[in-house]
């Protein structure tokens, strides 16, 4: 065994409680599964019409069926625990004190940043997991905002339909936060579907299609693009938490509502907190 069996074994409440989760990413989800499983009362809201969070949007690129297995098995076992499911529910601090938990789980998860660059939001800017979840459909000269994980696995799976895309990253490598074998893989795709790549570029302003960047030390346009995509990653969304401090008997912030990480580590920590309560 791996030593943490136990630590993880699940154990029956001495008490059963009236329990929120909010938020169904990898961490609210295991929070309410390990909840439920220890025989507490367990609601769980999640704003989108699906289970799974950021989760589900990082098994939408190419090669991650792996994911979709872990995540298939995570939502089945909440659901056979019990858990009351909310979905297309945006937890609002009313609703969640109007049914008078005892303990309150937020793993609200992180907003996608948006910069405040001049001409933006004329100019068609698209978020990167809509766009890998399918919601947005860009046009077919593309420039994506952001060279991490999400900007060039949302260049990749664009490049395998034939569109014209060009990655645009502030620092000097893109594809910087994957694993080196995952890199290799992403990079070696889009360099066959040529796709284009300039690092060392900060976008200044967006107009009529053309994004104006400053690249070793002067400036340049790029472009036209039919859609601009931005991966620049993730903040932290407070809101909820910060409506209901003070206001519930036992309040925990788990995943990247505390700050933007791991699946991985929101897991660990939805099974920790579920422990606790």
């Amino acid at each position: 065994g791996c030593g943490r069996e136990r630590e993880f074994a699940i154990t029956p409440a001495p008490k059963p409680k009236n329990v929120v989760v909010v938020g169904g990413g990898p961490g609210g989800l295991e929070a309410s599964r390990v909840l439920a499983e220890r025989g507490h009362h367990v609601t769980l809201f999640e704003e989108k019409s699906y289970l799974g969070g950021e989760f589900r949007v990082a098994a939408q690129a190419p090669r991650k069926e792996e994911i979709t297995d872990a995540l298939r098995w995570m939502i089945r076992q909440v659901y056979k625990a019990g858990v009351d499911v909310r979905l297309g529910t945006r937890a609002t601090a009313e609703m969640v004190l109007g049914l008078k938990p005892d303990a309150v789980v937020v793993a609200a998860g992180a907003r996608p940043k948006v910069p405040k660059l001049p001409g933006l939001k004329k100019e068609k800017a698209l978020i990167a997991r809509d766009v890998l979840m399918g919601q947005a459909v860009p046009g077919q000269r593309v420039a994506v905002a952001g060279g991490g994980a999400v900007g060039v696995e949302t260049a990749e799976l664009l490049s395998l339909g034939n569109k014209d895309i060009t990655v645009l990253e502030m620092t000097d490598q893109v594809a910087a936060d994957m694993t080196p074998d995952r890199r290799y893989w992403v990079l070696d795709q889009i360099a066959e579907q040529e796709v284009g790549i300039v690092t060392n570029a900060k976008i200044n302003r967006v107009s009529d299609g053309q994004v104006t960047i400053s690249h070793d030390g002067h400036e340049e346009t790029v472009g036209p693009f039919d859609n601009v995509i931005l991966a620049l990653g993730y903040e932290p969304d407070r809101t909820l938490i910060d409506e209901l401090q003070g206001k519930v008997g036992e309040l925990y912030t788990i995943g990247d509502a505390v700050e933007v990480r791991s699946a991985v580590e929101a897991i660990r920590e939805g099974a920790e907190v579920a422990r606790k309560i």
